[in-house]
């Protein structure tokens, strides 16, 4: 919702994260998600009455998510550890309350049943999924104009 952390990273500034960085964050690309959809409907018997997790197939912690954005924007990342309560508390509402329930989850899911079951071989990395959309937002101006590509 809010590029700023974004923006942060790509002008090489600091930006908080909670804790020691090390809660995680485990993302999904949208052709993924079609893909296991998909795999469902042509295995229907592998698939029924069956939970699967649609994610990449590693998980990232916010540090070294962080980090990888930062080099991604061709910068390092210039990073401050605050406790949990102070890095919260510098988000504006409602993306404090979105942040707290998102980051203090740090999941972290397998795909191996998905896998296994159904052939699922997730195309995107969890970096490359929001690789995708970030840049998305540098090319249409949503980070700045002088961020634009």
């Amino acid at each position: 919702m809010n590029t700023d952390a974004w923006r942060t990273l790509a002008l090489g500034e600091e930006l908080l994260l909670p804790g020691l960085g090390l809660d995680t964050l485990h993302h999904v690309h949208a052709e993924d998600v079609a893909q296991i959809v998909r795999l469902c409907i042509d295995h229907p018997e592998q698939a029924d009455h069956e939970a699967f997790h649609a994610v990449s197939a590693q998980a990232l912690t916010l540090r070294g998510f962080a980090e990888a954005m930062a080099g991604w924007f061709g910068r390092e990342a210039v990073l401050r550890f605050v406790p949990y309560e102070e890095f919260f508390a510098a988000l504006p509402e409602p993306e404090s309350a979105s942040a707290r329930e998102h980051i203090t989850r740090s999941h972290v899911v397998s795909i191996d049943k998905a896998r296994n079951r159904l052939g699922y071989h997730p195309r995107h990395s969890s970096l490359q999924a929001v690789t995708e959309a970030v840049d998305r937002l540098r090319a249409d101006g949503r980070l700045g104009a002088d961020l634009r590509r």
